[in-house]
């Protein structure tokens, strides 16, 4: 009779035990995912702080080119040699932030995706 009532008592407490173990590796997956999210969110916001002071500078400065170039040139084919030699330049560094994005590594990390994946099956497992 004491066999009984250990077995019951040592399924629910492995039982227990995996729940435990399922909520934490869902808390460590979540910390990880939050850090790494924070590293981004602090780098996209010094990009943007630098990027509107970087926007600002260069349209001073295509502002006084144009002005140079319509000295020789009539005003509106100054203009229109300044603009597209902006977009050409925008294209290149668009290209180049794709081809960065894409190289990137992911938010979540594949061990702990794995982990989870593994841990998951293995609870289907006992269920049935």
């Amino acid at each position: 009779m004491k066999a009984q009532k250990g077995l019951p008592e040592a399924a629910r407490q492995t039982v227990s035990d995996l729940n435990r173990l399922v909520g934490l590796e869902v808390r460590l997956v979540a910390e990880q995912v939050k850090a790494r999210a924070l590293k981004k969110a602090v780098s996209a916001g010094a990009a943007a702080g630098g990027a509107f002071f970087l926007i600002t500078g260069i349209l001073f400065l295509l502002a006084a080119g144009a002005a140079g170039i319509a000295l020789v040139l009539p005003w509106w084919a100054a203009l229109l040699l300044v603009g597209g030699a902006c977009l050409v330049v925008a294209g290149v560094l668009g290209m180049g932030a794709m081809v960065g994005m894409r190289r990137s590594s992911p938010i979540v990390p594949d061990e702990t995706r794995e982990q989870v994946k593994e841990d998951v099956r293995w609870l289907r497992e006992q269920k049935t």
